[in-house]
Formats: structure tokens, C-alpha cells, sequence
């Protein structure tokens, strides 16, 4: 499960909620060819994933937002689920996979944001005409 910052707060979220949910649920159309949705993800680790649903307050992703002015914030729970009853005791057996495709889903984030990062650097070269070399940005590398 992934959980946004305020999440515990009914009528406050942060001001760019739909980008941090968007993120990671539906990459921009711009980054499809680059990212994986988390669609693929679900159908490759026949896993469920939700975003926001439980409430979680006070934790360092509402600091990391407010406070410290993060952009992309998001509390991971990892298994087992909501519907196992001895909540978050997990079976060494799924030690591996949980890593698999806790590994996958942060790949997800990470490479939308570089892919939407390059989009807008992309974007802004070509208004400006500058290089991308005069930004410090001759390469960003693909995370495997």
C-alpha cells in the first residue's frame, strides 16, 4: 500500500495531490513509454496495490512534505495485507518476493520522475535554447 502525506486528514492534502497519486498510479502520458504502469506491475506480482486508503498520521512523510519540503513523499506498507490477521508479521518465505516487487514499485516512482523531469528540462531547452550541459544534466542513469 502506498500512503500519501496527510493521508489522516479528510479536507487537507497537499497542494499537488493529484501529481503525487498520478505519479505512481497512471505515469503522464509523456513517460508511458519509459515506465511501467502499476497495472503491469499488479499482473507481474499478482499483487494488490491502493494508494491512501488507511489513514496514517504523524509520521515522517507528513514532516518530509510540510516540513521538509519534499516533492514526491509516500509511506510504504509492505505485506502481508489488510485481510492477514496477524497484521505486519511477515513468513520468511515472502522476504524475496516482497523485496521484488517493492524494488519494482519504487523503480516505478523513480524512473517517472526522471522521465517526467527530462520532459520538462526537454521542454525548457528547447524554449531557451540552452544545452543541457549548462544545467549539469549530461546524464541521468537507468535504474536496475
Amino acid at each position: 500500500m502506498w500512503i500519501h502525506p496527510f493521508s489522516h486528514q479528510r479536507k487537507t492534502v497537499p497542494e499537488d495531490i493529484s501529481e503525487i497519486v498520478g505519479l505512481f498510479t497512471y505515469p503522464p502520458q509523456s513517460t508511458k513509454k519509459f515506465v511501467p504502469s502499476v497495472e503491469e506491475l499488479r499482473k507481474a506480482f499478482k499483487f494488490k496495490s491502493t494508494s491512501g486508503t488507511n489513514p496514517s498520521s504523524g509520521g515522517s512523510d507528513d514532516w518530509a512534505k510540510g516540513k521538509g519540503g519534499a516533492k514526491y513523499v509516500y509511506l510504504m506498507e509492505l505485506r502481508p495485507g489488510e485481510e492477514v490477521w496477524d497484521g505486519f508479521i511477515l513468513d520468511s518465505r515472502q522476504l524475496i518476493p516482497t523485496g521484488r516487487e517493492t524494488w519494482a514499485g519504487i523503480k516505478v516512482v523513480i524512473e517517472a520522475v526522471l522521465n517526467l523531469r527530462r520532459v520538462v528540462v526537454t521542454s525548457l531547452f528547447m524554449e531557451t535554447g540552452q544545452h543541457t550541459a549548462d544545467f549539469g544534466l549530461t546524464h541521468v542513469a537507468s535504474i536496475n
